[in-house]
């Protein structure tokens, strides 16, 4: 046997060595991660089980608040409709009062552009209160 092949039986023999400590210390390391990997798995189960009463009760919880906002969902919906009502009452009025004081500061130069205007806005207000209705 020539020197060379001596030289990498003596490297080949080593990583073998090498290699036999290493899956040693994995094995090791597997058996002593076993226990800690079941008392793990065993905490999770225990909180899962904790945990499910108090996720039901929050569902519980969110159901009697959704149904207790739901009424007052739709008295906010009402006030708002009547609100909206009211203001387009008030904007009709606006508009009727403006267009008389506009025709009488301009001596009814444009009464007929003020008049045309005014009735358009009339029944744009009109529109928008029945659509609400």
């Amino acid at each position: 046997m020539t020197d060379e092949h001596v030289g990498q039986d003596k490297i080949t023999d080593k990583a073998r060595e090498l290699a036999e400590q290493a899956k040693e210390k994995a094995t090791d390391l597997a058996e002593k991660a076993a226990p800690l990997a079941e008392k793990a798995k065993e905490k999770a189960g225990e909180l899962a089980e904790k945990a499910a009463p108090l996720a039901e009760k929050a569902k519980e919880k969110a159901g009697e608040l959704a149904e207790k906002a739901a009424p007052l969902a739709e008295q906010a919906k009402e006030k708002a409709s009547d609100a909206a009502h009211k203001a387009g009452t008030v904007a009709a009025h606006g508009v009727g009062t403006t267009a008389g004081k506009l025709d009488k500061a301009t001596h009814g130069k444009y009464s007929a552009k003020i008049k045309s205007v005014s009735t358009k806005l009339g029944h744009l207000l009109d529109r928008n209160r029945s659509a609400e209705k």
